[in-house]
Order: structure tokens, then sequence, then C-alpha cells
């Protein structure tokens, strides 16, 4: 079952502090808190960045290598995510999404006027829920 997975052996005694849900090492939903906390330090840069009007010089360091590397560590937290609590169908159902998300911001920043929604949204093929009925 998708986010709930055997945790390597020994990876946290249950009485381990950190050894909570939704971390990495976790039965339920591993990777969950990384992907907030890496999102939290990548907003931390991105706003210093809006605070001195896209300068990459700021007071508490550069700020282009900052967003880089957050930037790449939110980019590895959700494919961890995504790697360990989908399963094989969902995997590809992500992957589709994200290269037509991709597609979209890319043309979205080539037109000069604000982006507009689809009339339809991006379908994400999923498989059918299971079914209750034994």
């Amino acid at each position: 079952m998708a986010g709930v997975v055997s945790a390597p052996s020994g990876a946290f005694p249950p009485d381990a502090p950190g050894a909570g849900d939704f971390a990495i090492g976790s039965r339920v939903w591993p990777g969950v808190s990384k992907v907030l906390e890496e999102m939290g330090e990548l907003a931390q840069v991105l706003g210093k960045l809006i605070a001195v009007a896209g300068s990459t010089s700021h007071w508490d360091g550069d700020l282009r290598g900052r967003v880089i590397e957050e930037a790449a560590d939110v980019l590895a937290a959700v494919r961890f995510f995504a790697e360990l609590n989908l399963d094989s169908q969902e995997l590809r159902a992500f992957n589709v999404r994200v290269f037509a998300k991709i597609q979209k911001f890319h043309d979205w920043h080539r037109r000069p006027q604000a982006p507009k929604p689809d009339p339809e949204p991006i379908e994400t093929p999923l498989p059918p829920a299971p079914s209750d009925d034994g």
C-alpha cells in the first residue's frame, strides 16, 4: 500500500527521538517532513531574494548559490517522497504530470501576457480506487 512502507531494519527504534511518522525512515508517508523542511528553506532564501529586489548579494551570503542548493534540495526531497510513497503506476502518472507542468510553465514564460487558466485540467492517468467490496 502506498504511503506505508517497511522501515529498514534498525532504522529508528520506536523510542528514538525524531522517529515519528512522516520522517525519512518512518513507515507512514516517509519523507513528508523532509519535503516541508526543504520547501521552507527555499522559501526563506527566495524571500531574501525578493527583499533585496533580486540582488544576489545579501548580508547572509550569496543568494544565487543558496537558491541553487535549496531548489535542488526541494527537487531531491520530492523525488525521494514520490519514489517511496507511490506505486509504479502512480509514479508514471506523477512523471507525466511533471512533464506537462514544465511544458506549460515554458509556454507561459514565452508569452508576453499573463497566463490564463486552461479550459480543461491536465489529465493525470491514475488507477481506479480499490473498492471496499472485498
